[in-house]
Parts: structure tokens; sequence; C-alpha cells
């Protein structure tokens, strides 16, 4: 349900969209920043075709940027384009997640689309410009202590991007009465009760 911590956030990324620039969302744990997105992605119709990618340590840019695969034919391969490379060539909205978790391999890979709106696809010694209406988008979970906010943010974000220009939103953790109007919308058999659900919530997160 919309809220007015929702409305405002939504408000700060559709400006952030506006520069045509990679988006950094940061904020702690649970404050919505995939949500949101998908959010701001159905209001605007490219909820259909976003492209997710949960980065990690074991994450292999092959899989991002594509392979040739074996094909039908014995001996034979075809290229199988990543789901990055579609994304970029399909004009598509890609959100990279956990950014600061990425290895230094796809780091590099796609550095120069972070920046130029370039991608480089060694496998096929290629350079794909990004079709219209390509976007990528990026999430960074920050704490709640002192070092959190924008400032930790852009600590992070050029540690993991030094070369990229991101526009960046921080997500603020959802204010109590949020929470309380979520509870009460999602479960009306328990709004009586949600100031108490919420309260239990904050005390375990």
């Amino acid at each position: 349900m919309p809220t007015p911590h929702a409305e405002a956030a939504l408000r700060a990324m559709t400006l952030a969209l506006g520069a045509a620039q990679p988006v950094l969302l940061s904020g702690p744990s649970g404050c919505g920043k995939t949500a949101l997105l998908c959010e701001l992605a159905r209001r605007l119709g490219r909820g259909a075709s976003m492209v997710k990618v949960h980065l990690d340590e074991q994450l292999d840019s092959k899989v991002l940027l594509g392979s040739y695969i074996c094909s039908e034919a014995a001996g034979e391969f075809q290229w199988q384009p990543g789901v990055v490379t579609q994304a970029v060539a399909q004009g598509r909205w890609l959100l990279l997640e956990d950014v600061d978790r990425a290895p230094v391999e796809v780091m590099a890979a796609l550095s120069s689309l972070l920046e130029t709106r370039v991608l480089y696809v060694p496998g096929r010694a290629q350079a794909l410009r990004a079709a219209p209406g390509f976007q990528i988008w990026g999430t960074l979970t920050t704490s709640d202590a002192a070092t959190s906010g924008a400032a930790a943010a852009a600590i992070a974000a050029r540690a993991v991007f030094a070369a990229s220009r991101w526009q960046h939103v921080h997500l603020p953790r959802l204010p109590p009465a949020d929470l309380v109007a979520v509870v009460r919308a999602r479960y009306p058999r328990v709004a009586a009760a949600a100031p108490y659900v919420v309260r239990a919530f904050r005390a375990m997160v």
C-alpha cells in the first residue's frame, strides 16, 4: 500500500532516473529497496521486462555476458547471450542486487557499461551499445550504525565500482507508523494488534 515513506522514496528514485545514469539504492536490510523498485517499474510499465541479478562471490561473468554452448549439430557451438547482454540489447531495466558482493572479474566486465552504456563482450569481440530504455539499478545494504546513510553508501559504492558514476538514493528504514499501516492493510484480521506486531518485529531486527 502507498505510504508517505514509499511515495517520497519513489519520487526520489524517479528524479534519479531522469539523469540517465546508473542508480544506486542503499539502505538497511528490510527498508524496501527491491520492493520499491519493482513498484516504480510497475508504474512505468517496465515491471514485466525487468532483469534481476543477485551478485555474490561465486558469480561468473560468463553467466552475465554469455558463452558458447554445444549446438544440436555434433562438433558445433552456438553463442548464448547472458542475462546482462540480453537486457542491454533489448533495452530492459537491469537490477544488480548487492553490488558490494560482486567479484572483481564481474566488476571489470561491467565497468564500461556503467560508465558509457557500452557493453564489451569478450567472447564475441563485440561492443554492444545499450538500446533505448535500458537502465541500470543497483542495491547496497547498509547498517543502522553511525556510518550508515549516504556517506557510507558512497564510500562502499566507490570501493566496488570505482570508475562508475552512480546516482545515489538512500532509503531509510520504514518508520513505525508506516509499518503499522502496512500490516493493517495486508492483514486486516489482526489490525487491532498491528502496533504490537510491529514492535515485536523491530525488536528482532
